[in-house]
């Protein structure tokens, strides 16, 4: 009885019924046509799936890019935040400091004018 290992159609036989063979040689062929387009298959999906993990590193590199120029907008965002909140602070505190220091009658002279320069634009 003889085998291969691998299965297929038998091309050329090189023996023939009742020769005698030493070990190790060959006896028959098997067409490697189906060999060939099953390495080309294999070659092709090795070249598109190489395609593929070209294109998702692209895109990797795209996305933490796109996320150091979103953080960055955070930073300068909170940036902003904190110097306005910062500027507000200080112009609170010295509107507080300065009703504290005017006397009561600078106050209520600047109550009235206020008052007269609203009856003038109503």
């Amino acid at each position: 009885m003889v085998s291969s290992d691998v299965s297929g159609i038998v091309s050329d036989v090189l023996v023939h019924e009742g020769q005698t063979v030493p070990q190790g040689d060959v006896l028959f062929r098997i067409d490697p046509e189906q060999f060939k387009i099953a390495l080309d298959n294999a070659k092709a999906k090795l070249a598109q799936t190489a395609l593929n993990l070209e294109s998702m590193k692209q895109d990797y590199q795209r996305m933490l890019s796109d996320a150091a120029s979103q953080q960055a907008q955070v930073e300068l965002a909170q940036k902003t935040y904190d110097r306005t909140s910062e500027l507000m602070r200080k112009v609170l505190l010295r509107r507080r400091a300065s009703i504290r220091h005017e006397p009561p009658s600078m106050l209520r002279s600047s109550n009235n004018k206020r008052c007269a320069n609203r009856q003038k634009f109503c």
